[in-house]
């Protein structure tokens, strides 16, 4: 199996990513399928402000369980994390807030764990 090769985006995004597609992974709920089986899914960003994106379904869409995983954009033909899921509605139907990642100071990146 290939596996994909993501990087974490470094330079700042801006509002003109609003309306691109991205995808989510995640391990959370959904309508098929244990909780705990792998997905990824596609969304579109709907806007971004200072610390989030804010992202909704097309047609997947996160849920409870999700958090913690990436949201993906492609930027000059590569794949990046740009962010990280966070929260959303609590139908899991209407939206998903991802933190933004080129906003973490560096010493978040740095940190051991």
């Amino acid at each position: 199996m290939k596996r994909s090769r993501c990087r974490r985006r470094t330079a700042p995004l801006d509002a003109s990513i609003a309306g691109q597609a991205a995808a989510v992974v995640g391990y959370g709920r959904a309508d098929e399928g244990p909780a705990t089986q792998k997905r990824r899914g596609a969304v579109i960003v709907q806007a971004t402000s200072e610390r989030d994106i804010t992202y909704g379904p097309d047609p997947a869409m996160t849920c409870d369980g999700d958090s913690g995983g990436p949201l993906l954009l492609t930027i000059d033909n590569e794949e990046l994390v740009v962010g990280v899921t966070s929260r959303g509605d609590a139908a899991c139907a209407d939206h998903g807030v991802a933190i933004r990642l080129d906003a973490a100071p560096p010493s978040f990146f740095e940190a051991p764990w």
